[in-house]
């Protein structure tokens, strides 16, 4: 019995070892170098924010193209973030938020070539338990209106029921 019970406890601890924490911090993005390892191991509803986030913020993907979303997308294997299939994906993750249903309602995607250029500077993501802070920072250009903007702001989520509610800004 005392054989069987430290057997047990092994096989515990292994499984417990070898599971991702739920507790953690991680950077996705930052100064122009994609956190590989993290986007290839992570989780599906990590995968669900970060492709939120890609959509919301940049522009088009040209197959060419060295943009940081353009690598991220690629990482993600997503080939059209217009997609029904991503559009769908997306809506079935914040199904309960009705600001994101609406803009999901139209593809934001600008040109790569277009006189508004956003470019994604940095993107971070903790986990508490079943709570996500997802942390992005975008900066931008309007040519034409010679304006300029930086956008700085950590968003909080909790996962709940397979899906993704906003708790606050």
């Amino acid at each position: 019995m005392r054989v069987f019970l430290i057997f047990i406890m092994l096989v515990l601890s292994l499984i417990s070892c070898n599971s991702k924490s739920q507790n953690y911090s991680d950077t996705i993005v930052e100064n122009e170098e994609v956190n590989t390892g993290f986007v290839l191991e992570m989780r599906e509803e990590e995968r669900a924010l970060i492709s939120w986030y890609l959509f919301a913020y940049g522009n088009e993907c040209m197959n060419d193209s060295e943009q940081i979303k353009c690598q991220l997308l690629a990482l993600l294997n997503i080939d059209d973030e217009c997609s029904s299939i991503h559009i769908n994906y997306l809506k079935k993750w914040f199904s309960s938020n009705a600001l994101m249903q609406f803009k999901l309602q139209n593809c934001p995607n600008l040109p790569q070539n277009a006189a508004i250029q956003n470019l994604i500077e940095k993107m971070a993501i903790s986990r508490v338990s079943d709570t996500l802070f997802f942390t992005i920072k975008v900066s931008g250009l309007n040519d034409l209106q010679e304006k300029s903007w930086n956008i700085e702001r950590t968003d909080k989520y909790r996962l709940y029921d397979g899906q993704l509610i906003s708790v606050s800004r």
